[in-house]
């Protein structure tokens, strides 16, 4: 399934822990241009959203869940944060979220550790205790290794990956 995503939203948020800007954006399928879903990038760094919300968010609609758009999406999204200068990007789910796994797997994201989430955070009071942390590199560092090939190498990957199977 082929995906386009229409941004809807561009805009600077301020939450408990900092104020961050975002670009929210529907995902389209191309074969009938219905909304699937929605995807958003956070793109200003915020050290409580970078260890456990991340840069990225994303919810396909039932009756459209595993036919691989949430993967596209996030591959596109992937591509527009190494556009924005960003060096990585870092994607969450909950430590029991098989399906989002695999998805941030499938998109080319390597696994970097699980994490409890802080007490009286806005995942602790919505019921999430411990996350897993995905991430992106698209600029290495002297001495850094990168945790996934380099930006748009790593998207292309895991486009073509997830295309063919």
């Amino acid at each position: 399934m082929s995906v386009s995503l229409r941004e809807i939203e561009d805009s600077v948020k301020e939450s408990d822990h900092g104020k961050f800007s975002r670009k929210v954006f529907e995902i389209i399928s191309d074969a009938n241009g219905e909304i699937v879903g929605g995807i958003t990038l956070r793109y200003v760094n915020n050290s409580y959203l970078t260890l456990y919300r991340g840069h990225t968010g994303f919810e396909v609609h039932e009756g459209h869940r595993r036919r691989g758009y949430a993967t596209e999406a996030l591959i596109k999204v992937m591509a527009i944060a190494r556009g924005l200068g960003m060096e990585r990007s870092v994607v969450t789910c909950r430590e029991d979220n098989i399906a989002s796994e695999k998805t941030i797997r499938k998109a080319g994201l390597s696994y970097e550790a699980t994490v409890d989430v802080p007490e009286n955070s806005y995942l602790w009071n919505n019921d999430i205790k411990r996350i897993k942390r995905f991430c992106m590199n698209f600029r290495r560092g002297k001495g850094e290794q990168a945790h996934a090939a380099d930006g748009e190498d790593a998207a292309a990957d895991a486009e073509r990956s997830a295309t063919n199977g």
